[in-house]
């Protein structure tokens, strides 16, 4: 008889899943900036270059509680296929060492391939030392232009002050009334987590208007 295995041990299976690939490019990297970052390069619909670490692993801990029903990301990629797992990691241990060498060959790769980047496709940022880099990185090219979605309200005044080229939206769960009030207060644009299962994730249509007004 198959064992039926419940969302919620999935879930955590891939978690402990995510925890062991960390290690293994910790190991493996022993703290040295020794590889470049995994580059994504988007969809037919919004062909741009993507950015992203472990969703979960370095998202904000309200995550864990929501994602496993409504993360894009969880459930498209890391969960069903190992490969996008370990490129996630890879990504996510990379930028913890040198989140300045991480950010600029992101921006440099959208530079000589003329695309906007996605951040944040998988994963958040973690610290602000890693909100710095990337706003450096952006004003070291001021030609391209990338769209970013955190939930990390708590890093949100140290992007105040982010350059033109780096749009940034608040990710509201639904009910997070004093997050949208203090994101809209800072002068940030909101918008919501809704995942309805089908594939069709909302941020990726928003990409693709935000593409279609910047060509």
């Amino acid at each position: 008889m198959v064992r039926q295995v419940d969302k919620k041990e999935q879930f955590k299976e891939c978690i402990e899943l995510m925890q062991s690939d960390v290690a293994e490019f910790e190991a493996k990297y022993q703290g040295r900036f020794a590889e470049t970052p995994h580059v994504g390069l988007g969809n037919r619909k919004t062909r741009c270059v993507n950015e992203a670490t472990l969703p979960i692993i370095t998202c904000h801990p309200s995550c864990i509680e929501k994602c496993a029903e409504t993360c894009y990301v969880i459930n498209i990629c890391t969960k069903p296929r190992p490969n996008c797992r370990k490129v996630e990691a890879k990504n996510t241990v990379l930028r913890r060492i040198d989140p300045n060498a991480y950010y600029e060959h992101f921006y440099k790769e959208a530079e000589r391939l003329h695309l906007p980047i996605r951040l944040s496709d998988g994963g958040d940022f973690e610290n602000a030392e890693q909100v710095e880099a990337c706003k450096a990185a952006a004003r070291r090219h001021p030609t391209v232009h990338a769209i970013l979605y955190t939930k990390r309200i708590e890093l949100l005044p140290a992007l105040v002050d982010h350059p033109a080229n780096l749009h940034v939206r608040y990710s509201a769960w639904k009910g997070d009334v004093a997050g949208e009030a203090e994101a809209r207060r800072l002068g940030f644009d909101v918008t919501h987590v809704v995942w309805d299962g089908s594939g069709n994730c909302p941020y990726q249509k928003s990409l693709a208007r935000f593409l279609a007004r910047k060509h």
